[in-house]
């Protein structure tokens, strides 16, 4: 009597995954599917951990992994567990990541970057270049005002023409902008904690702002071999206290940039700014980076803005009003 062939469990090649998702998947590592959207497969481990699975040539980041083909289908908490660089999802789904590089993304080296004293003039170069990208969402509305806080100071008049979300952040943008002119860091972090939770989706406008901003001046710090103007306590006390005011999702992507780590295009336009790149390098990677998500991108380039205020002031060691940048109008 002939046996019937059990048939072979489906398996997907992974293209490539960030250096944290690798971690995570050792082998014996075990989780469950957290959440799912069309572009997303959200995994936590068993500590709670997060990574998630995106189709090839979504936005790489240290926690993706990247598949070849469409994402799977997979329902939230499916279990998935690890053995020799497999990860089975459920009991009929095999991803092999056996041949998967993982994703090189190298700092921004300060051996590249001009000398600090330069580095406001170059950031001042490129303003023009951030307040002329076309059509912008969510806090991307804001970027001119924010840039000419620096020789005009941040006007205190309601942003009537933008989306209703961001007209109820703006005092609490304005505000963080005011402690970047100022360089004042415990009040920055004050105010950026009324913006945690604020919006919709999986990361809320207001994390995201606030993701750019702390991710700026982490690389901005790395750059130069020096540290974070930001105390450590202080970062670590607003983070717990932003834990409870955001969903998981989003709270990971804010520590993540607090320690200086985002998305590819993130890591890519700050490069450019911090080596010195033209114009039209930084309009192309700021270009690729206001198309993450609906107004991600946006939001995380806002964030990044209001940091070019705080750098240029802490590196020319003069008054922010004495900062020589362009004279720019918001609309």
């Amino acid at each position: 009597m002939q046996t019937e062939a059990v048939p072979a469990q489906p398996r997907i090649a992974v293209y490539r995954l960030g250096e944290t998702a690798r971690s995570l998947l050792s082998p014996g590592s075990r989780g469950k599917v957290f959440a799912t959207i069309s572009a997303a497969i959200y995994m936590t481990s068993l500590k709670g951990d997060l990574l998630w699975l995106a189709a090839e040539g979504s936005a790489m980041h240290r926690r993706c992994v990247q598949v070849v083909g469409p994402l799977p289908r997979i329902h939230a908490d499916t279990e998935y567990a690890v053995a020799d660089r497999h990860l089975a999802l459920g009991p009929d789904l095999i991803l092999d990541f056996s041949r998967a590089p993982r994703w090189p993304l190298a700092p921004t080296s300060f051996l590249r970057t001009p000398p600090a004293s330069t580095l406001p003039g170059l950031l001042s170069a490129a303003f023009s270049v951030l307040i002329d990208l076309p059509s912008p969402k969510g806090f991307g509305g804001l970027i001119p005002r924010i840039l000419s806080g620096a020789n005009d100071g941040i006007p205190s008049s309601p942003v009537v023409w933008l989306a209703p979300a961001v007209r109820r952040a703006w005092p609490a943008v304005r505000n963080v902008v005011r402690a970047c002119l100022s360089l004042d860091f415990p009040r920055l972090l004050e105010h950026a904690e009324e913006l945690i939770g604020l919006g919709e989706g999986l990361t809320p406008s207001g994390d995201d702002f606030v993701g750019g901003l702390l991710f700026w001046l982490s690389a901005w710090g790395n750059a130069y071999a020096r540290p974070s103007p930001l105390e450590s306590s202080d970062l670590v006390s607003f983070l717990e206290r932003s834990k409870p005011l955001t969903n998981l999702i989003s709270f990971t992507l804010l520590a993540d940039h607090a320690e200086g780590h985002s998305f590819e295009a993130l890591h890519h336009l700050t490069d450019a700014l911090l080596t010195g790149q033209d114009g039209e390098r930084i309009r192309q990677r700021a270009g690729r980076l206001i198309r993450l998500g609906h107004s991600t991108g946006w939001d995380l380039l806002t964030g990044v803005a209001a940091g070019l205020l705080t750098t240029a002031g802490v590196l020319s060691a003069v008054r922010p009003d004495s900062i020589p940048l362009p004279s720019l109008h918001p609309s």
